[in-house]
């Protein structure tokens, strides 16, 4: 049966806090602004791993991974990080692909609505077709990330 899952998220306590320092409730372009951070975020812990695993005993398929790393050249090392980014990026974006509407999230015809819900109660439906796409806002202008 064709239908509308809710699937709502409460994002912190407060306030989203935007970079300039003022507050604003989340919407869409915030929304999409928070998942390219976890983007970079994502990528650079992954960095961090690949020259240092994590733990006292790592796990072997980490090392082995570390060790392929650091015997690149530095080139080498920057297309490594560049694939991970983007492997990164790719998941989000189908994230965001599902969220919208334009790519099945099932074979029966269903959706996903985001709705982000502030501290007072206020809901805003983040992936609104009517405002934003949200997979092309998360895009953005470039083609690749």
């Amino acid at each position: 049966m064709a239908g509308t899952s809710d699937l709502s998220i409460e994002v912190g306590s407060t306030p989203h806090e935007l970079p300039t320092g003022e507050t604003s409730m989340m919407n869409p372009t915030d929304f999409v602004d928070h998942l390219r951070r976890l983007v970079d975020d994502a990528a650079a812990d992954e960095a961090q791993v690949l020259t240092s695993p994590p733990g006292r005993s790592p796990d072997k398929s980490l090392v082995a991974r570390s060790e392929w790393f650091l015997g690149l050249d530095a080139v080498g090392q920057d297309m490594a990080r560049s694939l991970v980014r983007s492997g990164a990026f790719a998941a989000l974006f189908g994230l965001c692909c599902e969220l919208g509407g334009v790519r099945p999230i099932d074979n029966d015809g269903g959706s996903l609505r985001l709705t982000y819900i502030g501290p007072d109660g206020t809901e805003t439906l983040i992936n609104n077709l009517d405002v934003v796409e949200l997979h092309g806002e998360f895009r953005g202008p470039a083609s690749l990330p």
